[in-house]
């Protein structure tokens, strides 16, 4: 279950009362620098960091949260009480989760009108009222309101039934359902629980008349992990291409259109108005390219390495090759050379 919302909206309270977790709590932004977890029996609650509006372009803590957020399966979405407008800051924080990848807007979703002891009745009635209009899973919650804490727990007791049986325990017999709530409220999560330790990948492009190079590249990003995918911006890909080229909105759709049919995962486009990206400051475990962008990406680890931050794992896939044992380039498919597979034209 992944806690989102904007900075200092209760996130990291909520996730301390309901489980073991530690999270620093404090009356301004960007409390939480890195996504806390706990664990409530058999759920791994996440709280996400603060999102605000161009996280999806890498601004505040940029998009590095926004990836854990792909990993969960339920989305907790906390407006504060004393919001001056719940219904800008609703919007605000599903627009840049849509930027990211319209898949997260596919999670089912809750909404906290939390800090609900700093607003008074008719306040927290008005709130209701207008975010009724997108969602009507609404909740109103403080960790001071005992009865409200209840109904959080009541959800998440909710969302466990709906899990499969429970796994049988190594060793002989069953232990009591009682037994392993306590157990596995009180343990740390699995690694392979852990959302945060997962292979983070990186690439980036113009992706333009998408062909069989780059649906190569883009195979192999997925083989080695969680994806996230530089798309240029239009000004950036005329720059780079000096020709035509597609807009980002179309690149944009093609790709995902790709991902979702062929690959069947979720990944996070991106727009990106210049060569680094967030590359260049955000951790990742690999960055796939081409031979045409590796040099590219020995510049990024020369970059990083001058502020500081590790170098990133490159990964570099040959050229798929047309019929005549040339690269398959967009330009060649514009120039009518080549079709995207590769095949010869015009023989």
């Amino acid at each position: 279950v992944g806690f989102v919302g904007l900075p200092n909206v209760g996130k990291s309270s909520l996730l301390n009362e309901l489980t073991r977790a530690k999270a620093k709590v404090a009356n301004y932004k960007f409390t939480t620098l890195e996504p806390n977890l706990g664990v409530y029996y058999d759920l791994v609650l996440a709280d996400i960091p603060g999102l605000i509006e161009g996280a999806s372009r890498g601004k505040g803590l940029g998009i590095k949260f926004l990836r854990h957020i792909e990993r969960t399966k339920i989305i907790f979405h906390f407006i504060p009480a004393d919001s001056a407008d719940p219904v800008a800051d609703y919007k605000i924080v599903r627009g840049e989760l849509e930027k990211y990848s319209k898949q997260l807007l596919e999670k089912p979703e809750y909404l906290f009108v939390s800090k609900s002891d700093v607003a008074n009745s008719d306040k927290q009635k008005e709130i209701i009222e207008k975010l009724k209009e997108f969602n009507k899973n609404i909740l109103q919650v403080s960790i001071f309101d005992w009865e409200a804490v209840e109904r959080v727990k009541e959800i998440l007791n909710g969302l466990i039934k709906e899990k499969t049986q429970p796994r049988r325990p190594k060793g002989s017999g069953f232990r009591s359902r009682r037994q392993s709530r306590l157990s596995d409220r009180t343990s740390e999560p699995k690694a392979s629980e852990n959302i945060i330790e997962q292979k983070e990948v990186i690439v980036g492009g113009t992706f333009d008349l998408l062909h069989a190079g780059h649906k190569a590249l883009l195979r192999k990003a997925f083989e080695l992990g969680e994806v996230s995918i530089g798309l240029v911006s239009d000004k950036m890909a005329k720059r780079i291409k000096g020709g035509p080229v597609g807009n980002f909105e179309s690149r944009k759709k093609e790709l995902g259109d790709f991902i979702g049919s062929e690959i069947g995962k979720a990944a996070g486009i991106f727009r990106i108005d210049d060569k680094f990206g967030p590359a260049l400051k955000e951790d990742y475990d690999y960055i796939v390219v081409s031979p045409e962008t590796y040099e590219n990406s020995l510049e990024i680890n020369s970059q990083r390495q001058k502020i500081n931050k590790k170098p990133i794992e490159i990964i570099e896939i040959e050229y798929v090759l047309a019929e005549d044992k040339k690269p398959i380039s967009s330009t060649r498919i514009y120039n009518g050379e080549i079709s995207r597979e590769g095949k010869l034209l015009n023989r």
